[in-house]
């Protein structure tokens, strides 16, 4: 009894019941924080983001009074933006060799810097931001949505741009020690799956949450009559509440697959891992499948109350992250069973 009761144990902590106790953790947290965070209708929730580049800007803008502080200001200008650049020189001069995969490296890392040029010069000169919002947008948009609110988005993007050519940048660094180790492999597979996994709850729950708030918040202060009013407020939150769907179909994606890569580290070529191989194929159409409904469905609701709804924002194009992810896992499944398919052949021909 007391055997079978620590097996039992034993079940119960594994990933599957940990993952799904973080999952519910981190949730409540990204909810919670989307929830209660200080939001100003002006976008200055998101100040937190690009803070470094404005931090930067205000301080090579501060020490540029004189000729001599003007000078030292393109210094730390040209020192700031070939730091990616910078980086790769010194790791390609430690190893002392050059690969093929150091040419994607090249470009990740140079591409940052030639990115790292134009940003960090608009937060230099962030008057020169008008530039791209009389470009882009016409007289009553501008006038709708407030310059200060279009510079701060504005601003926004370029600092979201830079974290995710970042973010791939390292993502391909760390995976170089997996060429020539397969445990090194797995454990790295294991954590971009849970960091995906991260990164998604965070945009759902909070990034999606504070785009609630803010629609919420101009729908409130616009001149609609209460009802038209309550009317587009619970379409917003119908439309939130869809996107959410494909989400929630990822992660268990996300989940099933992380299953599976502990799995394949104890032996890939198990025939018994075909039935879990399907199930992983299948979760992942359904993933594919939901975010493009979910984009249609958002659309569908614009064009039948366009006529009602103070803001329609056509969705035309599919949230490429989700999409990318479901695809990759689903052609991984197959490629998968028809490598154990193979393996299976192989035995019968010896």
């Amino acid at each position: 009894m007391k055997g079978a009761l620590k097996i039992l144990i034993k079940k119960a902590c594994g990933f599957k019941y940990k993952g799904i106790i973080a999952c519910v953790i981190l949730s409540v947290i990204f909810l919670l924080a989307g929830i209660f965070y200080r939001y100003e209708a002006n976008f200055e929730t998101v100040e937190f983001f690009y803070l470094p580049f404005s931090a930067v800007g205000n301080f090579i803008r501060s020490i540029s009074d004189t000729k001599l502080g003007e000078l030292f200001g393109y210094a730390v200008y040209i020192v700031v933006c070939l730091s990616p650049f910078i980086f790769f020189i010194v790791k390609t001069a430690i190893k002392k060799r050059l690969v093929k995969r150091d040419i994607l490296s090249f470009a990740l890392w140079a591409g940052l810097s030639v990115f790292l040029f134009f940003a960090v010069y608009y937060f230099i000169n962030p008057h020169r931001i008008g530039i791209f919002i009389d470009f882009f947008y016409s007289e009553e948009e501008i006038i709708d949505l407030a310059r200060p609110a279009l510079v701060s988005m504005i601003k926004f993007g370029y600092a979201v741009t830079f974290y995710m050519i970042l973010t791939a940048a390292l993502i391909f660094e760390l995976s170089a020690p997996c060429y020539k180790n397969k445990d090194k492999a797995y454990v790295y597979s294991k954590f971009l799956i849970l960091f995906f996994a991260t990164a998604i709850l965070f945009n759902a729950l909070f990034i999606e949450t504070i785009g609630l708030r803010y629609g919420i918040s101009q729908i409130k202060a616009s001149s609609l009559y209460e009802r038209w009013a309550s009317f587009n407020i619970t379409v917003t939150i119908l439309i939130y509440i869809v996107n959410l769907a494909p989400s929630a179909f990822l992660i268990g994606l996300l989940f099933k697959a992380y299953d599976i890569t502990a799995r394949l580290q104890k032996n890939m070529l198990n025939p018994d891992n075909v039935v879990e191989f399907k199930i992983l194929g299948r979760r992942a159409a359904a993933a594919v499948a939901t975010v493009m409904l979910a984009a249609i469905f958002e659309n569908l609701i614009y064009l039948m109350y366009s006529d009602r709804l103070l803001y329609t924002n056509f969705t035309f194009a599919i949230p490429a992250a989700m999409l990318f992810i479901a695809c990759a896992i689903a052609v991984i499944s197959k490629l998968l069973i028809k490598a154990v398919e193979l393996n299976e052949e192989n035995k019968l021909v010896i």
